[in-house]
């Protein structure tokens, strides 16, 4: 029987060849638990190696509050191929939902058009009457996706 870490680095070389020949960039794999166990099915050994495979897909900036607590990014690599487009309120809450951050349940305040084409989204928050939280998304309606996302203060109505 093959050794338990010589299994390891077979499964990690395999891996390696296997995502070079599939993705592109550069990637690291992070070996996790491996298991060995005997199959009654099948009458043999069986062993699982998992992985994680990273990749780095691009560079965005995260606004933290002073709690270092995220409030906010932005992913300049979304502005790419960004073009005007109005969008239905039911395409807006869909694109919402991507956003990286948990947000409380938000309604829509207002949508217009922003710099170079981007569709620009100032949510409130729903079911609060007493100083409810306010957010900017700022939307690529070609891509369908969001730009940035920032917490609006009191007042605040920048584009």
């Amino acid at each position: 029987m093959i050794e338990h870490e010589e299994l390891r680095q077979r499964a990690h070389d395999g891996c390696q060849q296997h995502v070079a020949a599939t993705l592109e960039g550069e990637f690291e794999i992070e070996m996790g638990e491996a298991a060995s166990f005997w199959d009654d099915h099948e009458l043999r050994h069986v062993f699982e190696q998992h992985m994680v495979i990273w990749r780095r897909f691009g560079t965005f900036d995260v606004w933290l509050d002073a709690e270092d607590r995220p409030v906010g990014y932005a992913d300049p690599g979304q502005w790419e191929g960004c073009e005007w487009a109005l969008l239905t309120h039911d395409d807006i809450h869909d694109i919402r939902q991507q956003v990286a951050l948990t947000l409380p349940e938000t309604a829509i305040e207002k949508a217009e058009q922003g710099k170079e084409g981007s569709l620009v989204v100032t949510l409130r928050e729903s079911g609060t009457l007493r100083d409810p939280g306010r957010w900017q998304i700022q939307i690529n309606p070609a891509r369908r996706s969001i730009i940035s996302v920032s917490p609006l203060t009191k007042n605040d109505d920048r584009r």
